[in-house]
């Protein structure tokens, strides 16, 4: 019966043994696999974020980490690692860096280009026709008066209203008016 009582206690020990040695060496895969950063807006196939708005709320969680930083700026994180940055957009693509390092050294680097379509300007083109108009009238060109009204009127017909239309043709007499009495 000893000889049972002490199989049975040697086989304990080496399950209890067994038991921490796995235990240490499944919760070790996090100094072995480092750092992970994972960002909620990003297109996982193309690594790229796609926005309309000229501000950026770049949301993510990163596990494993005692150190973050933005584009080199170090951010803060909450207890579970999540992160909210505020970034300004220029237009066209920005490139994003996220940088990771646990405390034993293991460093994750996650680069994401931001594509900016903001807002395009927009073109008065009553206001081109007035200047056109008024260029063609003071250069020292052998145009006539109807050729400077002609220039005129066909950069009225892409004005964007009918008010600036007018107001150009208006400017367009004025300046054949002007250019016939000598000034």
């Amino acid at each position: 019966m000893s000889h049972d009582n002490s199989t049975l206690k040697n086989t304990l020990i080496a399950l209890a043994v067994l038991f921490v040695v796995g235990y240490g060496v499944f919760n070790s895969r996090f100094i072995i696999l480092g750092p992970e950063i994972t960002l909620e807006q990003v297109d996982s196939e193309t690594n790229t974020i796609i926005t309309q708005d000229k501000t950026l709320y770049l949301k993510g969680k990163v596990l494993h980490s005692s150190f973050i930083s933005i584009n080199g700026r170090p951010i803060f994180i909450d207890e579970t690692g999540q992160f909210n940055e505020k970034l300004l957009l220029s237009s066209g693509v920005s490139i994003i860096d996220i940088y990771a390092k646990d405390k034993f050294g293991k460093e994750v680097r996650k680069k994401i280009d931001v594509l900016y379509q903001g807002e395009t300007p927009s073109v008065d083109y009553g206001t081109v026709a007035l200047a056109a108009t008024a260029y063609a009238s003071t250069t020292q060109s052998e145009d006539t008066p109807e050729e400077v009204s002609i220039l005129a009127k066909t950069s009225t017909e892409t004005a964007s209203s009918t008010d600036q239309a007018q107001d150009t043709a208006s400017m367009s007499t004025m300046m054949s008016t002007s250019t016939q009495s000598g000034f």
